[in-house]
Parts: structure tokens; C-alpha cells; sequence
């Protein structure tokens, strides 16, 4: 029988292999992870790229982003199953995709010349498929 520790690692080694697999396949991708609420549980910046949000806040937008997912899942009752939200920003995209029915969302990040659909898309394949 699996212990509680051992899906947990199965889960998070899952995780690294698609955020891994995301990065390979599209280098518009800025920023690819894993959160619980506002912890960031796997994953973080393609290495050599610059963050726009200073060290200083960087917590602080942990928060906001729980606080958007959980905004996001309340608003299921009335709306339906949640399947993603994307932000267009001037200098990125934000997608945030829910993993579970609880708390867990992805949340990549990519320039703005990448289409959200393209991401969304390969995330749907690798989870559902």
C-alpha cells in the first residue's frame, strides 16, 4: 500500500516531467509552476530569464495568485467547472490552469507573442491524455 508521502512524490515527479516537457517544447515560456494556494510547490523561471517583478513582492504576488485561483473556484457554482483563466499583459501572458477540484493551479508565464491557446492546448494533452 502507498503511503501518503510516496503519492506525493509520485504527483510532484509528474509535475516536473510535464513543467519539464512545457519548457522543452516552447521557449516563449517564461515562468512554469505548480501552486497549492500560495505555495509554489514545483517548478519557477526558465533559467537565463529575468524576472519583471522584483524579489521585494515576489510573496506578496504568491498571495494574489491563491487569491485569484480561489476567486476563480468560487465562482464554479455559478458558472460551471472552471478550465483556465489568461491574462494578456504588454510585456506576458499569464495562464493559470486548475489541477484538482481543491486548491493546485499551474500557472505559466510566456511572451506575449505566444498564443495562451497553443499552452492551454498542451497542458490539456498532457493531462487529460
Amino acid at each position: 500500500m502507498k503511503s501518503e508521502q510516496d503519492e506525493r512524490t509520485l504527483k510532484s515527479s509528474a509535475v516536473h516531467m510535464l513543467l519539464e516537457r512545457m519548457l522543452k517544447q516552447e521557449q516563449g515560456i517564461r515562468f512554469a509552476a505548480l501552486y497549492e494556494g500560495e505555495r509554489l510547490i514545483e517548478g519557477g523561471m526558465r533559467e537565463g530569464v529575468h524576472s519583471y517583478d522584483p524579489e521585494a513582492v515576489s510573496k506578496e504576488i504568491d498571495i494574489e495568485i491563491a487569491i485569484l485561483g480561489n476567486v476563480a473556484k468560487r465562482w464554479e457554482s455559478w458558472f460551471g467547472r472552471l478550465r483556465y483563466v489568461a491574462l494578456r499583459f504588454e510585456k506576458l501572458n499569464m495562464i493559470f490552469v486548475p489541477i484538482t477540484p481543491k486548491t493546485r493551479f499551474l500557472v505559466i508565464s510566456t511572451e506575449p507573442s505566444v498564443d495562451p491557446g497553443r499552452i492551454i492546448d498542451m497542458i490539456k494533452q498532457t493531462v487529460e491524455g
